[in-house]
């Protein structure tokens, strides 16, 4: 009885190194917003929507949310150098309240800080997650 207590007690130091070394739980990835490098502007090529042009060296995803209700809403990937509407002209805009975007790099999305998904309800502030 003895020597099996011994031996199992040897069996869990020898096994403690491995459990700690192997992640059992991957960390969620984060990155900043790139707001700083995303211009706004009414495209008179398309109809005069709300447009949003990339002027950051990397590829950016936006979403978009209408600041008073959910009536505009939706997301966009644009490629550095381009721009995208959003398929809504400014007396559409103004009367939804505005609308208020959020832009991060390719391969996250952006949710508020209590860990939502954006994509009905505008929040001031938000953190890019990795999809």
């Amino acid at each position: 009885m003895k020597h099996l207590a011994s031996f199992t007690g040897m069996a869990l130091f020898l096994a403690i190194p491995f459990c700690i070394s192997s992640p059992v739980v991957h960390a969620q990835q984060y990155a900043k917003p790139v707001d700083y490098c995303i211009t706004e502007f009414y495209d008179s090529q398309s109809y005069n929507w709300l447009a949003y042009r990339n002027n950051c060296g990397m590829t950016v995803h936006i979403q978009f949310v209408a600041n008073n209700n959910g009536s505009i809403s939706g997301s966009m990937d644009i490629r550095p150098g381009g721009h995208q509407g959003i398929g809504r002209s400014a007396s559409e805009v103004n009367a939804a309240g505005g609308v208020r975007h959020y832009a991060c790099p390719e391969g996250y999305i952006a949710f508020d800080t209590n860990g939502n998904y954006i994509n009905n309800v505008a929040v001031t502030e938000y953190v890019c997650k990795q999809q």
